[in-house]
Formats: C-alpha cells, structure tokens, sequence
C-alpha cells in the first residue's frame, strides 16, 4: 500500500477531509511503517466503525462492511491504513490519523482499492 504522496482525496463536501498532497510531511518519519498489513484489532476496527457513515456518503450503499486489514506508519501521529471490504471483490482504503497530542482521530482519505 502506497500511503506517501498521491493518495487521492475524495471530493465533494468535505466531510472532514484534510486537504493536504501528503500525509507524510516529516521526511525523517515518512518511511516509518509497519512492513506487512495486519489482522485487524480492536483499535483498527474501532477506527473503521466510526467513518462508516462517511465512506457510504461516498460510494454509496454498502453491501457489506469488513475491515479485513490495516498498516501503520507515523506523520504527525499515528496514521492508520485501512482495508475495507464493502462488497464480493470490492474494497475501499481508509486513510486516518491519530493525532500525538491526543486529539480526535482526523480522517485523512477515503478511497477506492
């Protein structure tokens, strides 16, 4: 999973979506991610559960909704990139950041995977 520069902002309203070109902004921090995806856990799906909402504004009726798994790395926090299956054979990325001072996560992209 590319999680560096590129990643593709959704449109529309907003919805929250920082705006930025990349969620990496600290060279020495960017290539600092976890190697392989992980199963999800608690954390991760906890993370999912709460932009459920925003991802069917999106892409429309979801089928299903199933974080399947999840990579790591750290720009400005703790950023988490999640695999979510939303119908047979069909995923969406879900791009969100725990901030290093504790405040509310910040949903950075949702996208097509």
């Amino acid at each position: 999973m590319d999680h560096h520069d590129g990643h593709k902002h959704s449109g529309g309203g907003g919805g929250g979506l920082e705006k930025r070109s990349s969620c990496c902004s600290s060279p020495s921090l960017a290539r600092r991610s976890s190697a392989q995806d992980k199963p999800i856990d608690d954390e991760a799906g906890a993370l999912a559960k709460r932009y459920r909402t925003q991802v069917e504004r999106e892409h429309g009726p979801l089928q299903e909704y199933v974080p399947e798994t999840y990579q790591t790395s750290i720009s400005e926090g703790l950023v988490y990139m999640i695999l979510i299956r939303v119908a047979p054979k069909k995923y969406v990325k879900l791009g969100v950041r725990l901030p290093v001072d504790k405040a509310e996560p910040q949903l950075l992209y949702i996208q097509s995977a």
